[in-house]
């Protein structure tokens, strides 16, 4: 039987890495993509990889995304949520407006596909979950309050999957990413990357291919009694 990999948010610059391990592990791959048809186009046409348009924060979405898997493959084996949208602000500055975004696609979307999606992975017999959060959740940062509270919410998450699914043979975990090259890190300036580098113990980016390959083995068949943890791949930033 082939193995089935979700990846919600695969056509971003982590997404697309992702797509292309689990790609290259051997799984049949689906990935979702919001507004980018032309990266979800050249995933597909470089991987094989299926394209699906989905709004993560709308109820109706991503219950019609349950229906098309549970309707063309026999299983779900991974799910990995991987979309995520950043935005800088002081907490007396930030918006309410901006503060829900953040929140809806970085948590609420992470909820609510976990929501649907659960029962197909339970029915695989061996289902995996994936969060992917970041080195923010885990020690908060200046002017980024709604980010890391959004990945800082993850963790717990999958703390509270994980305890209900234990004997459900479904496991869930936070794959906590620091500095990587890819995705959000390309927009911050270069002068403040600079500064983060320094304080960053490897005293360098991490690998964007390497990082999306460890997402990977946290799915694997063998790592079944791996459930309820964060897996930090920071270059010792956060320990």
């Amino acid at each position: 039987m082939n193995k089935t990999a979700l990846i919600v948010g695969g056509s971003g610059g982590i997404g697309s890495c992702l797509v292309q391990q689990f790609y290259e592990a051997g799984y049949q791959v689906i990935f979702t993509y919001h507004k980018n048809k032309e990266a979800a186009r050249m995933l597909e046409n470089q991987y094989g990889a299926v394209p699906y348009q989905l709004d993560p924060t709308h109820e109706e979405s991503v219950e019609k995304i349950k229906v098309y898997l549970a309707s063309n493959y026999s299983s779900l084996n991974a799910f990995v949520y991987a979309a995520g949208i950043f935005e800088d602000a002081l907490v007396d500055n930030m918006e309410l407006s901006s503060w829900n975004q953040v929140l809806s696609v970085n948590l609420t979307g992470a909820f609510l596909t976990t929501r649907y999606l659960l029962p197909l992975l339970r029915k695989s017999g061996n289902g995996r979950i994936l969060y992917i959060g970041s080195v923010m959740g885990d020690a908060g940062c200046y002017g980024s309050c709604g980010y890391s509270a959004a990945k800082a919410g993850l963790i717990a998450l999958a703390k509270s999957v994980a305890l209900e699914n234990a004997k459900k043979n479904v496991t869930a975990n936070v794959l906590s990413y620091g500095y990587i090259d890819a995705g959000m890190t390309a927009q911050v300036s270069e002068n403040i990357l600079d500064s983060a580098i320094r304080k960053i113990p490897m005293k360098r980016l991490g690998n964007a291919s390497d990082a999306a390959k460890i997402a990977v083995d946290l799915c694997a068949e063998h790592m079944n009694y791996v459930s309820g943890q964060v897996v930090r791949v920071n270059g010792a930033l956060y320990v």
